[in-house]
């Protein structure tokens, strides 16, 4: 009995400790963002147009990291409904990296911001930063956060939100890993479960990431009207709906399936994506958020140049990477299928030649099917588990969608597991010898 029990542990300690140093490093890869490298040269800036009777709204941007989808999908919906001026603002206006592999320049820095609009701003959103307690923001948003200015709180921006004191006494939500820590840190909020978003007062805070969308139609809706709301969620694809859901579970296979990604795919995928002037936010954000929540994937934003380039609504995004010094990825992505956009890039046209790389464009889609379609295409070049646990990452509804039955869908990681599963048994074979041996010198 002791010797089964020896085996045993030996099965399954060896697999777990070989993968912990790559699904360490892969969990602190995706965790971090790359300060962007200096850009010698004079970046361009871009400004959205300004109707003077719009109102004012301010997307917080970061200088030490910014959530992708919390920032990029908020700024799109709000601009698309075209009943504000809306601009990102940042402690200083310098390039400051966002998740994903992406850097934006910020329209303004608190400094210049102040005292810029006569009516002062309406809104502020708040994505989830990764300096959530930084001073310099959270006193900014104590001082700018209070009525009757409103407060969109996405996903994790919860923190900032709550630090800088708007929350005390409200309904509020985050993501659903963040609320039991949130509960200890802020038990003067009452948190909230099982909703996409919650309104108390000035402050509208939304669930995880993909909530984020959620949430925005619906201070578009509160500021701009319901017919405005609907338009916008017409023109992009979108079906507004209610603010009640389930959230979702992380049970004990979905997160060895996430070790067994990061500790045992030992060639994890370099994506490039191509920035293009123009690019669609959305489009963008899911790529930017899927593929590395694998921790088997690393996106990494690219362009011919390390310079501004304009996206659908004038964010001033900078690549992270020009492409005479980027090293040869696994993929080149572009967004949402836009192939003409970079039919006359002669420089990435060559480059993709000399590296021998087929330049990837998906089927054109309205931005509400963005993440759908990253989804399936991580389906088939991973599998559908890997899918369906990212989904629950990002609080994105995808077991209502019949992926399954799509073609060339992966539905279970056996290469995945095989791995572990063949060093386990080598393993006890070496222990069972070793005993072997030493009974039979």
């Amino acid at each position: 009995m002791k010797r089964i029990f020896i085996y045993v542990l030996v099965f399954f300690s060896v697999p777990t400790i070989v993968g912990l140093v790559p699904a360490y490093r892969a969990v602190s890869g995706f965790l971090s963002v790359k300060n962007p490298d200096p850009i010698t040269s004079t970046l361009p800036q871009f400004k959205p147009p300004i109707n003077p009777k719009n109102p004012y709204v301010a997307v917080l941007v970061s200088n030490q990291g910014t959530e992708v989808t919390d920032l990029l999908t908020s700024y799109a919906i709000l601009s698309a409904s075209r009943a504000f001026n809306v601009f990102t603002v940042a402690p200083e206006k310098v390039v400051s990296p966002v998740t994903g592999g992406l850097e934006i320049l910020p329209h303004y820095s608190f400094g210049e911001l102040e005292g810029k609009f006569r009516k002062g701003v309406e809104l502020i959103v708040v994505p989830a930063i990764l300096d959530h307690e930084n001073p310099t923001l959270v006193e900014w948003l104590n001082e700018n956060g209070e009525p009757p200015t409103n407060v969109l709180s996405i996903c994790e921006g919860a923190r900032t939100v709550a630090a800088a004191g708007l929350l005390k006494g409200k309904k509020a939500t985050s993501h659903f890993f963040a609320l039991d820590g949130l509960e200890k840190d802020y038990p003067e909020t009452e948190w909230q479960k099982n909703v996409r978003f919650v309104r108390d007062g000035n402050i509208l805070s939304s669930a995880g990431v993909t909530a984020a969308m959620d949430a925005t139609f619906q201070i578009v809706k509160d500021l701009a009207g319901e017919r405005v709301a609907e338009e916008t969620a017409n023109k992009l694809g979108f079906f507004v709906g209610s603010s009640s859901a389930q959230s979702p579970t992380m049970g004990v296979w979905d997160v060895s399936l996430l070790f067994f990604n990061a500790g045992y795919k030992w060639n994890p995928s370099d994506i490039g994506v191509v920035l293009f002037p123009g690019v669609e936010e959305i489009h963008l954000a899911a790529m930017l958020d899927i593929y590395p929540r694998t921790l088997a994937a690393k996106t990494i934003t690219v362009s011919s140049n390390r310079t501004t380039i304009p996206s659908k609504y004038r964010l001033n995004l900078d690549p992270q990477t020009a492409l005479k010094t980027m090293d040869r990825p696994d993929r080149v992505l572009v967004p949402n299928g836009k192939m003409e956009k970079i039919r006359n890039d002669s420089d990435l046209q060559n480059w993709a030649k000399e590296q021998n790389l087929e330049i990837e464009a998906f089927q054109p889609v309205p931005p509400s099917e963005s993440y759908v379609q990253i989804f399936l295409d991580l389906a088939i070049k991973q599998n559908l588990s890997v899918s369906r646990v990212v989904s629950k990452m990002i609080e994105f509804p995808l077991n209502k969608l019949q992926m399954e039955n799509q073609p060339g869908v992966n539905r279970w990681p056996f290469w995945l597991l095989l791995r572990p599963v063949l060093l386990g048994l080598v393993a006890v074979f070496l222990v069972r010898w070793l005993i072997y041996r030493k009974k039979n010198p």
